[in-house]
């Protein structure tokens, strides 16, 4: 239930984002700079299912061991290292 739910609130915010994104364009906000606030290369879809990065997010926030990988880039590193960060705020 509370995945469900948790997808319910991303897509009404993707709504917000695209009503208040449709006010920017009506009053003069350029395409390009609309779509760098959107974050449109950032957009991936949830019916693609968890990418290879959720796995060392959750590693992260468990304060597990990293799961094994073929490239360990710094952007996991990153990942796992801010996910374990605030998973350890949360438990004080």
């Amino acid at each position: 239930m509370t995945l469900y739910r948790a997808t319910d609130a991303a897509d009404t915010m993707n709504l917000a984002a695209l009503l208040i994104a449709e006010y920017c364009h009506r009053t003069g906000m350029v395409l390009n700079t609309l779509a760098s606030y959107l974050q449109v290369r950032q957009e991936h879809s949830r019916a693609a299912g968890p990418r290879e990065a959720e796995p060392n997010e959750v590693a992260g926030m468990l304060g597990a061991p990293l799961p094994p990988a073929d490239d360990e880039t710094a952007q996991t590193w990153s990942s796992w290292g801010s996910g374990y960060a605030g998973a350890s705020r949360a438990v004080r």
